[in-house]
């Protein structure tokens, strides 16, 4: 196994469709596990913005992911084996936050954010 750490932020952005297998639960989560999810997001916010940390990074639990085969001219797929919900929540967070730009003319941002989710 190859495990090593990845920030969030490339795993979302790089161009790869996640597949949930069949097995695999509903997403699930309901305010027990969200709420330190969103506490979680806006310290780490908080200390960006105070000046009291200089990365972006934020810890997302491990994602176990197996490569289906790859054919030449598709986008890569991965089964998602674990992590299915905080992948799930994050990308829900970042399609909320996309909205909320569009509704505030932030162009820029909704456009990056567009790009990151497809």
């Amino acid at each position: 196994m190859d495990a090593k750490a990845i920030e969030v932020g490339p795993v979302l952005s790089a161009r790869q469709t996640f597949v949930v297998p069949l097995y695999q639960r509903r997403f699930a989560w309901q305010e027990d596990r969200l709420e330190p999810f969103w506490s979680d997001l806006t310290s780490k916010a908080t200390e960006c913005l105070d000046g009291k940390s200089q990365r972006y990074a934020h810890y997302m639990g491990a994602l176990i992911v197996l490569p289906r085969r790859y054919e030449v001219g598709r986008v890569q797929a991965l089964h998602l084996v674990d992590g299915q919900q905080r992948i799930t929540s994050f990308q829900l967070f970042l399609a909320a936050i996309r909205d909320l730009a569009e509704e505030l003319g932030l162009t820029t941002m909704s456009d990056q954010l567009r790009a990151s989710l497809q």
